[in-house]
């Protein structure tokens, strides 16, 4: 499992969540106030290729409530943290961050074809990719 802090990290840190993030409760209350808008830019920039950035943001929050609104609703800010998380996995397996964004961006067999982060976008989807990236974990093909 991924610690908290590192999930953190990935959206920004201490210097955008104005908390520090110790253990998943912790990350959990955050999200459930709703993360702010800079947590996601933070996420999209560290997760995409600078020219998918701006598309991967709009699919997580509407451009429309995006640029209307400073802090993530709840379901966004849980789908937020959910990619933040398997990024954070993925990096955790390829200790670089370009590898950890290749994977993310490549169609994978395992997933049926399309990218890792086209599948983490629902909860289930997400789980199939930590399936995916647990096997890395422990040796076995990803």
């Amino acid at each position: 499992m991924i610690a908290a802090a590192r999930i953190a990290e990935v959206m920004g840190g201490v210097r955008v969540l104005h908390h520090r993030i110790a253990t998943l409760a912790d990350l959990d209350e955050v999200v459930a106030r709703g993360l702010p808008r800079a947590a996601l830019d933070a996420l999209v920039r560290r997760v995409a290729d600078p020219h998918e950035s701006v598309r991967l943001k709009y699919r997580i929050v509407p451009k429309a409530t995006y640029l209307r609104q400073d802090r993530l609703n709840v379901a966004h800010s849980q789908k937020a943290e959910r990619l933040a998380r398997v990024f954070a996995m993925a990096e955790a397996i390829w200790r670089d961050e370009a590898e950890a964004r290749r994977f993310m961006s490549a169609p994978h067999p395992e997933l049926g074809g399309r990218t890792p982060l086209d599948v983490a976008m629902t909860e289930i989807g997400a789980r199939q990719v930590e399936e995916v990236l647990e096997r890395g974990l422990h040796g076995l093909p990803a």
